[in-house]
């Protein structure tokens, strides 16, 4: 690959190519200072091309993790000075500004946040906000971007962090007392609505009723989603607002919640609809096994949520099944040290048998990690042996905001981020 790469022969494409698979397979061979030179060489070389910024990320994390500050921030700066034009790009910005704090240089990493904040969105501009206000020595600036952040991102957990502090990410934090969850579950909200609904005569809308008088979840949920599509483009809200009852009746909380990501104006008489999009369902199952292991319920709420949208039956393309996304040969392993032998993939689609193996793994995984939430839920998305060097070097369980953005693997840091929003959202639920 390397030849290639150096020849005068090959077109610029094999090139490109050449480059890619050089730096995978050093990385693969844990070769990390070659990989890193070789990524960065890519961003160098073809500064044009589209995987530019992800290459010349990835060097600069390969840096990082080897503690090389300078050279990752130097790196880091070609992107910046580039324009950061992807999501990539800004991500790198945030990191840079991070290293940069971790280095005694916030007030340099305050004006890179700043100049680069105006192109930010979502859950990264909520980051950015919050380690503006963080690096920033200006009060009337760390005043101005606390009041957006609070207002722009009054959910995410770095708002929670503005205000509360970062306790919350730490599974051995002290909290006040948690409502019984299955108290929640006893809100149906039944409610027939006035006013007549054509579409609930749609045959879709009958096969849903069918199935879910049935019990027949997954047949039901299809029927329901071709309801949902005739609806949104009827507009007709009093008839989706009786899907959604009916969807909650039947147990159907996955459904529950497509209904509201997709039709947020359904909630508008309730002002903050939150509990819509973050429902409390199987709590029985999750308030006795969170309480045994010792987890926050909140955090056991969440990672259902993000990994299967609380849909029992799913099965990921990587083949983990169920609410919590357990691997079959992970909960044959947790089965055996529960006293469950002879665990298979069937059993995994009990939601209370797959609830009480997630909270058992999410016990295993902070007990290995000073109860840092942070490092556990990357863990649980990476694997455990994946991520032991960049808690070793990152200690989650000290500084878990600058922890977060310095993990290496992009899908894990969005993950991470997305858990810790979810559970922010129930812990207000939890608290009010």
């Amino acid at each position: 690959y390397r030849s290639v790469f150096r020849s005068s022969v090959f077109p610029v494409e094999g090139k490109k190519m050449a480059l890619q698979r050089l730096a995978a397979l050093q990385y693969r061979m844990k070769r990390y200072t070659d990989a890193a030179s070789s990524y960065r060489t890519y961003g160098l070389y073809y500064p044009d091309d589209t995987l530019a910024e992800i290459a010349t990320d990835r060097s600069a994390r390969l840096d990082v993790a080897a503690g090389r500050w300078n050279s990752a921030v130097d790196t880091w700066r070609r992107i910046a000075d580039a324009g950061a034009a992807t999501l990539t790009g800004r991500e790198a910005i945030l990191a840079m500004a991070v290293v940069l704090e971790r280095t005694g240089r916030k007030d340099e990493a305050c004006d890179v946040l700043l100049s680069s904040l105006r192109n930010t969105s979502g859950r990264l501009r909520a980051a950015y906000l919050y380690w503006i206000i963080r690096t920033c020595g200006d009060q009337e600036l760390q005043s101005e971007h606390s009041l957006l952040l609070k207002g722009e991102s009054a959910r995410s957990f770095y708002a929670l962090a503005i205000g509360e502090g970062s306790g919350f990410l730490d599974a051995g934090e002290e909290r006040g007392s948690v409502p019984e969850i299955a108290v929640f579950e006893e809100d149906t909200r039944k409610g027939q609505l006035a006013g007549g609904c054509i579409s609930v005569d749609l045959p879709s809308f009958g096969a849903f009723r069918y199935f879910a008088a049935e019990k027949i979840s997954s047949k039901a949920a299809d029927c329901a989603r071709a309801s949902i599509e005739a609806l949104e483009m009827t507009g007709e809200k009093d008839c989706m607002r009786i899907l959604y009852d009916e969807a909650r009746d039947a147990g159907l909380e996955s459904l529950c919640l497509e209904i509201a990501v997709a039709c947020p104006g359904l909630f508008e008489e309730k002002g903050d609809y939150i509990e819509y999009l973050y429902p409390f369902a199987f709590g029985s199952a999750i308030d006795r096994f969170s309480r045994e292991r010792g987890l926050p319920p909140e955090l056991v709420l969440a990672v259902i949520r993000e990994e299967s949208r609380f849909d029992v039956s799913i099965e990921s393309p990587a083949g983990a099944w169920g609410l919590m996304q357990i691997m079959p040969a992970t909960g044959e392993w947790i089965g055996g040290k529960i006293g469950r032998k002879g665990v298979a993939v069937s059993d995994l689609h009990d939601p209370s048998f797959n609830i009480e193996a997630g909270c058992w793994y999410l016990r295993f995984l902070l007990d290995r990690a000073d109860d840092s939430i942070v490092a556990a839920l990357a863990a649980y998305n990476a694997g455990h042996g994946r991520m032991r060097s960049w808690k070793k070097r990152f200690q989650p369980h000290r500084d878990p905001f600058a922890a977060i953005e310095l993990i290496g693997p992009s899908e894990t840091r969005q993950y991470v981020r997305r858990v810790l929003d979810s559970m922010a959202a129930y812990e207000r639920q939890t608290t009010r």
